[in-house]
């Protein structure tokens, strides 16, 4: 059930069939957090605003949108909306889901910098990654100064148990020989 609302350019906004659907990998989010309100609110409302994907064989891959999937397959629903779009690379399209998910701040800073550091390794410099996801090059910097953390500290700051701030915190002050000997602990 495919019903053609809007063309515009390379854009085409459709039904699809939540069947043919399917979650894109390198989502920059890890984990699908806090549905219960979605699913509510879709219970509700429906689903106000279409996903964006990309067709994929016979299916379509979702670039914007996994947390609304995965809510309207807890309501059961037979379709949803979506922006069909082509991306030129991987890269266009890991950068459209950073930007969905920057803009409403639902991605952890540690789930950026994972997405940051991959363009660090593309050849980016933090001002050409900032000016594309809309973020000050400070940000992008405090984000990838997370990924110097240990694992353990790490999990820490993605359950919300330490802050951004704290941990940056701790980063600079265990770099500080002094403080480590003081602390008894060892460089990393």
């Amino acid at each position: 059930m495919s019903a053609i609302a809007i063309q515009r350019d390379s854009e085409l906004l459709q039904n699809i069939a939540i069947g043919r659907l399917l979650p894109t990998r390198a989502n920059p989010r890890k984990e699908l957090r806090e549905l219960d309100d979605l699913v509510a609110s879709i219970k509700r409302s429906g689903v106000l605003v279409p996903l964006t994907v990309e067709v994929f064989g016979a299916n379509y891959r979702v670039v914007a949108g996994h947390r609304r999937l995965a809510a309207a397959r807890v309501v059961g629903l037979a379709s949803l909306p979506c922006m069909v779009r082509r991306y030129t690379d991987d890269d266009d399209r890991l950068i459209a889901m950073l930007v969905d998910n920057v803009q409403r701040n639902d991605l952890t800073p540690l789930e950026q910098a994972e997405v940051f550091q991959h363009f660090v390794e593309q050849g980016l410099t933090q001002a050409a990654i900032a000016t594309r996801v809309g973020k000050s090059a400070g940000w992008i910097s405090k984000c990838l100064q997370l990924l110097e953390l240990g694992v353990k500290d790490q999990r820490l700051v993605a359950s919300g148990q330490l802050s951004m701030n704290e941990a940056l915190g701790y980063l600079a002050s265990a770099k500080d020989p002094q403080y480590c000997r003081r602390c008894g602990q060892r460089l990393r």
